[in-house]
């Protein structure tokens, strides 16, 4: 995923029920996480012509993304995405897939998903995927005040 990539991230997320944004997913916001984060975002394109399950690192029809951070420890993954006419052609498994090799090349050992609880469908393809959802974990979350 490039900063090119955005607008078109954040139209495909804004359309996908249970993806969740917040002020963390204004574009200047997603341009320092990627900047952050090189190497362990992704978009698959389907252009026309295309094999459906490509999954490549350059600007076109984004058809589906993930976004992971890593925190020198762990790994978060958050808006794993796959717009609907898109779906169960193996998009979700090939980009998460390539976030694995390049977690792994990176010394990653460990990496959660951020899904949030009301997103029946996100739950399922994470299962799908073979992760494993964690009971013993809640999340709290702040906000920082800007100065």
């Amino acid at each position: 995923m490039t900063t090119d990539d955005v607008p078109t991230c954040l139209a495909l997320w804004a359309s996908t029920p249970g993806i969740g944004l917040s002020a963390s997913d204004d574009p200047r916001e997603l341009e320092r996480f990627l900047a952050r984060n090189r190497g362990l975002c992704f978009v698959a394109i389907g252009d026309q012509g295309e094999e459906p399950d490509a999954v490549v690192d350059r600007p076109g029809a984004v058809v589906a993304t993930v976004l992971c951070g890593y925190d020198g420890r762990r790994a978060y993954v958050y808006h794993l995405a796959v717009e609907r006419a898109w779906r169960r052609m193996g998009l979700a498994r090939a980009i998460i897939d390539r976030l694995r090799s390049a977690l792994a090349d990176v010394g990653v050992f460990r990496v959660h998903a951020m899904v949030l609880s009301n997103n029946s469908d996100g739950r399922k393809a994470w299962r799908a995927l073979g992760w494993t959802f964690r009971e013993d974990l809640t999340i709290y979350s702040h906000t920082l005040e800007s100065e």
